[in-house]
Parts: C-alpha cells; sequence; structure tokens
C-alpha cells in the first residue's frame, strides 16, 4: 500500500505568527517593550509598526541573507565560529 506523504513547499522560510514572520514580529515587539519601559506604548507601538513594514520591504526587495550580512559589514557578528573573522580586524595574518 502506498501512502500520500504532504511534503511543504517553503521548508526554509522563518516560523508565521499569525500574519507576520518571527523576524517581523521581533521588530515589533523590540519597540513595543521599549514604549513600555518608557511608558509611550502607542507612539512607540507605531514605530514598531513602522519597522516591521520596513523589514517586510527590505527582505522581500534584496536577497536572501542580505541583512546578516550587512549586520557582519557594520561590525555585529552573530555567530562566533571559528571560520568568521573579526570584523573589526583590518589586516589579517597568515
Amino acid at each position: 500500500m502506498s501512502q500520500v506523504h504532504h511534503l511543504p513547499t517553503h521548508v526554509d522560510e522563518p516560523p508565521i505568527i499569525l500574519i507576520w514572520s518571527a523576524d517581523e514580529i521581533g521588530a515589533f515587539f523590540f519597540f513595543f517593550i521599549i514604549g513600555f519601559l518608557l511608558q509611550q506604548i502607542l507612539i512607540f507601538a507605531a514605530i514598531g509598526y513602522a519597522a516591521l513594514r520596513y523589514m517586510r520591504r527590505f527582505r522581500n526587495a534584496k536577497a536572501r541573507g542580505h541583512a546578516i550580512h550587512m549586520m557582519y559589514w557594520f561590525g555585529v557578528s552573530l555567530a562566533d565560529a571559528r571560520t568568521l573573522p573579526n570584523p573589526y580586524q583590518k589586516h589579517f595574518l597568515r
């Protein structure tokens, strides 16, 4: 007997929460929490929503991994691997 297996079409996409992806929700909640701490929730929620829209537009316009590349270029390293050189080091020794 053959069984039917349904494979997802997009395996490598970030998880979806309601109608937003996880990275968009992270940008919104970052500003929301800052607004909560500063007691300006409405203003920072609006800024968070604008950041969410900007991230969606940026992610759809650029190649995959472009944001991580730009973060590395500006010195923010997300990985602590041996293969990733220090972004602040300008001259490399062999």
